[in-house]
C-alpha cells in the first residue's frame, strides 16, 4: 500500500515510497537505529527482465526515523 510505480512521463517506472506513512502505520513495529527510534523496511526490488539489468533482483533496507514526520 505504500510503493507505487511512478506513472509521470518524467519519472516513467520510478518507484516511489511513501515513508511518512510508513512511520505512522501501527501495524509497523518501532524499533531503534543506533538508539535511535526507527521503523525498519526491508523489501526485495526485481528490475524487468527486458531492461538493461535484465531481471536482476536487489534486497533493500531503508531505516526510517522520527524525522520523517517533522
Amino acid at each position: 500500500n505504500y510503493v507505487k510505480q511512478s506513472t509521470s512521463p518524467i519519472h516513467d517506472g520510478a518507484v516511489v515510497m511513501n515513508g511518512k506513512a510508513i512511520y505512522e502505520e501501527d501495524n509497523i513495529p518501532l524499533g531503534s537505529y543506533h538508539g535511535v527510534n526507527a521503523k525498519i523496511v526491508k523489501f526485495t526490488y526485481t528490475t524487468d527482465s527486458d531492461g538493461c539489468l535484465k531481471g536482476k533482483s536487489y534486497n533493500m533496507v531503508i531505516v526510517l526515523t522520527e524525522d520523517i514526520t517533522r
